[in-house]
């Protein structure tokens, strides 16, 4: 049999086939699968522009952030419906994409300075009134971001709400119009008032027994008082642990120590730069090749400072001649960082590539940090040795209290264990505005079947950060 299909696969017919298979793969298969390979997977599709899986996840959790931060000190991240913030999001993102289709389709374009105006005139990134190129990018790395997102997303933002606004300009009042809006603000009407007092009628009106058992009867529910409970309960709270605890000569010497330890090496650097961006008007072979000019300029002679206030396209330091400030490790980004800390004073760079273009930089000064006298340091010191001292004492009593409360039949034999006070609170429901009780977390202890129907001790229940109940 195999010989037989061996047989008919040598007939001209069969090789027709097979290549024709084989054609067909290497125009459409191999493509296929490379790109299934390749290709990040989508959540929607606009207009044939893709919504990728990655970027809708990101927006999630950004929108997640924001509405935990607006919560506040009660943010419960179980109270967040995740179906319906992945369906708003989605429908948000959709939406944006629509409206930034509509625009470039309308030729409308958002220029890069523009961007860069606003981002220096944020308040946010200002330290005493000026901007602060530092502060920038430490809210930027803490919230997960990097400028050019951040300037990509602010720049969509501005070239998505242009039709808008053009729509609102373009509004006009016909002359009928305004002349019926004329002659209704100016209308003016006589009128006269009788004011009638329900309390005059109060004395004349009987009301039976009958009537108010009937009243009762069909408004019932409006009676109902919530659920509610009488609580009992002790608190451990580590700044009460510290506030009695004394701290001895001997232990702020060995943290002054410790502190001076750690300062050595420290030091912050002032740098200069001249940026050349890579963007859509820009190719990096442009960008690089343009910057090679200046680097030319400089080479014979030409000042670093005139040459960044003509040619450097970073909107934070151009006016100052290129000039960044002071930093230490940490602020900029990991290529930039490099190769400004590889520098001598006065020494300049080669090109250096990131993510916003190529660089120059230029290393101005280098300084230490000092670290103070013991006696300017000593408040500090002592707060922080007792936070850490009422740090491991608040550690081991809140294992204690959890333990003794878990086998104990109430909050007696804890509270003496641990000198703590109980206290107690009547009439507590879902709707109380106590300050402590109207916590989200007690609220779901609070009315759990094991306190309703057992009345045994909750566990230990973390209500803030070095605050248990």
């Amino acid at each position: 049999m195999l010989q037989d299909i061996r047989n008919s696969t040598q007939s001209a017919a069969a090789k027709i086939v097979v290549g024709l298979i084989v054609v067909t793969f290497a125009l459409f298969g191999v493509e296929s699968i490379v790109g299934g390979l390749s290709g990040e997977p989508e959540v929607a599709v606009v207009n044939g522009e893709d919504i990728t899986e990655m970027r809708f996840l990101r927006a999630v959790e950004g929108k997640r952030r924001q509405i935990l931060a607006q919560m506040g000190e009660r943010a419960d991240p179980d109270l967040i419906n995740e179906n319906l913030l992945r369906t708003s999001v989605l429908e948000g993102m959709i939406e944006e994409a629509i409206l930034a289709q509509d625009a470039e389709g309308k030729g409308l374009y958002v220029p890069d300075a523009y961007v860069d105006a606003y981002i220096r005139n944020i308040s946010q990134f200002q330290v005493d009134g000026e901007f602060s190129n530092e502060r920038l990018q430490m809210l930027l790395r803490n919230a997960g971001l990097t400028l050019k997102d951040y300037r990509n997303s602010l720049k969509r933002e501005f070239l998505t709400g242009q039709p808008r606004s053009g729509l609102i300009a373009s509004a006009f009042v016909l002359n009928g119009e305004q002349e019926e809006l004329l002659a209704l603000d100016r209308q003016q009407r006589d009128f006269g008032v009788a004011t009638v007092f329900k309390s005059d009628y109060l004395d004349v009106i009987v009301v039976s027994d009958d009537e108010i058992a009937e009243y009762y009867a069909k408004n019932k529910e409006s009676f109902k008082k919530p659920r509610n409970v009488d609580v009992a309960y002790v608190e451990l709270k580590r700044l009460d642990l510290g506030a009695d605890l004394d701290i001895s000569e001997e232990e702020l010497q060995i943290a002054y120590e410790t502190e001076k330890a750690e300062y050595v090496g420290e030091e912050e650097r002032n740098a200069a730069h001249i940026l050349i961006k890579i963007d859509d008007q820009r190719s990096e072979q442009e960008a690089k090749a343009l910057l090679e000019e200046v680097q030319a300029k400089l080479e014979q002679g030409a000042d670093f400072g005139a040459l960044a206030s003509e040619y450097s396209e970073d909107e934070g330091s151009r006016s100052d001649s290129g000039e960044l400030g002071y930093s230490a490790r940490g602020v900029y980004v990991a290529d930039f960082e490099e190769a400004l800390f590889n520098l001598e004073p006065g020494e300049v760079s080669g090109p250096v590539k990131t993510e916003f273009g190529y660089h120059l930089i230029r290393l101005i000064d280098v300084r230490q940090n000092d670290i103070p006298p013991l006696d300017e340091m000593r408040f500090a010191l002592e707060s922080r040795l007792k936070e850490q001292k009422a740090s491991g004492i608040y550690a081991e009593q809140s294992e204690l209290l959890a333990d003794i409360s878990y086998s104990s039949s109430d909050l007696q034999e804890p509270a003496d264990e641990l000198e703590l006070e109980i206290k107690e609170l009547a009439g507590v429901s879902e709707n109380t505005q106590d300050p402590l009780f109207s916590n989200v977390k007690l609220q779901r202890v609070l009315f759990s079947p094991e306190l309703l129907d057992e009345r045994l001790n909750s566990e230990l229940i973390e209500v803030d950060d070095g605050h248990a109940v």
